[in-house]
């Protein structure tokens, strides 16, 4: 995307942010074929195709969207942004800040809900004023529900996997284990493993 500024929720502004996404398909002259498709937790913009450069793996929606499929890119432009946050392409703890150096622990608290805000200011970018149907799972389906509640003119249909409207106790406790778990590597450093040689990182955290 082009660069944007964008007013978090916590209070912060993160100057300068920009999307990575992919698109299959063609917008049509009015621009209201667009569906918007969210990734989950572990996915990225990739959603159909081959592994490649900048892409380890393959697409994770391959049965589902091209010619012919349910999301029929002869009918639909499709798109999928990486979240804002997310380290496949968008801005991220990993970008360059300011001074030329990685965010790391640095980057800005970011929420579900200015992430969604991120997916709109794409969108603006693109012209494209209201979506066909957004359509998300697990985290994506946060995101997608929260577009609806914020945005309901945004969209014209919604579908929503597996997702819930908030996070529960429980839910909150297993992903501070996660994250205590890639803390605890003691090649976290902080935050700061990005100043260490490459390749370098709390991979043995991340795997458990």
């Amino acid at each position: 995307s082009e660069p944007f500024d964008l007013a978090l929720e916590s209070g912060q502004e993160l100057l300068g942010a920009r999307l990575a996404y992919e698109t299959w398909g063609e917008l049509n002259a009015d621009k209201s074929n667009a569906i918007l498709v969210l990734h989950a937790l572990t996915g990225d913009s990739h959603l159909i195709g081959d592994a490649g450069n900048g892409h380890a793996t393959a697409g994770w929606w391959n049965g589902l969207v091209g010619e012919g499929k349910p999301l029929d890119t002869g009918d639909y432009f499709v798109i999928t942004p990486n979240v804002l946050g997310g380290c496949q392409g968008s801005t991220g703890p990993s970008s360059l800040d300011r001074n030329g150096r990685e965010y790391g622990p640095s980057f800005p608290q970011i929420t579900i809900r200015d992430q969604a805000e991120a997916f709109l200011r794409l969108a603006d970018q693109l012209g494209i004023k209201t979506f066909f149907a957004i359509i998300g799972g697990s985290m994506a389906g946060m995101h997608a529900l929260e577009i609806a509640i914020e945005h309901p003119e945004r969209l014209d249909r919604l579908a929503i996997l597996a997702a819930p409207p908030y996070s529960t106790a429980d839910q909150i406790a297993l992903n501070t284990v996660q994250l205590e778990a890639i803390r605890s590597d003691s090649n976290f450093e902080a935050g700061w493993y990005y100043d260490a040689k490459p390749g370098f990182g709390p991979h043995k955290g991340l795997a458990l």
